[in-house]
């Protein structure tokens, strides 16, 4: 993929990430939301659920849909020209969780009741488990993402993409934080 490609996916989290701070105000995982919640404990199917698309929360309605409308998003260039195959299925999924957590953190970036230096943490935002700095579910989505990369990329012992995807990663790393740093919180 083209870096034009990658900065329009890193815009498209940056609107998505404000249309959520519209829909869900300071009440961050669909809390203040009339929406249905099942917690995985309910069963196995929720469970599943909770720990592929979720990363282990509560499934609520809310997410549930939105996450599957972003994840076909993802999916539309196979309804073009893209050659569907799984080394294209785990190069989507790998840009998918990345984007995923870059749009996540841009939501506390703009989102003007939080604060992402000094106010980032497990206690001012509790849908969050944080090992230091960062919540772990950032971490796995890392491993996660560069695994399936590299597992695209495994049959033709070509990592270009994995290799890629690390540049992606630090790159909206960087200009996530650098955001934060500038985006002024008084909206009002």
């Amino acid at each position: 993929m083209k870096w034009p490609a990658y900065l329009f996916f890193f815009v498209m989290a940056i609107i998505v990430a404000n249309r959520e701070i519209q829909t869900e105000g300071t009440g961050g995982w669909a809390k203040n939301l009339p929406t249905w919640r099942h917690q995985p404990a309910d069963g196995l199917i929720w469970r599943v659920i909770s720990m592929v698309m979720m990363a282990g929360h509560e499934v609520t309605g809310y997410h549930l849909y939105h996450i599957g409308g972003l994840l076909l998003w993802f999916h539309l260039p196979f309804f073009f020209d893209i050659k569907w195959n799984w080394a294209n299925e785990f190069r989507v999924i790998s840009l998918f969780i990345i984007w995923s957590n870059t749009q996540d953190f841009l939501w506390f970036v703009f989102n003007p009741n939080f604060r992402v230096f000094g106010g980032f943490n497990g206690t001012t935002v509790p849908w969050h488990q944080f090992w230091g700095p960062v919540p772990k579910d950032y971490f796995f989505a890392l491993v996660f993402s560069l695994g399936i990369a590299c597992l695209g990329d495994l049959p033709r012992f070509n990592f270009h993409f994995c290799k890629e995807l690390s540049m992606v990663w630090i790159s909206y790393a960087i200009a996530a934080i650098s955001l934060a740093a500038f985006i002024p919180k008084n909206w009002e």
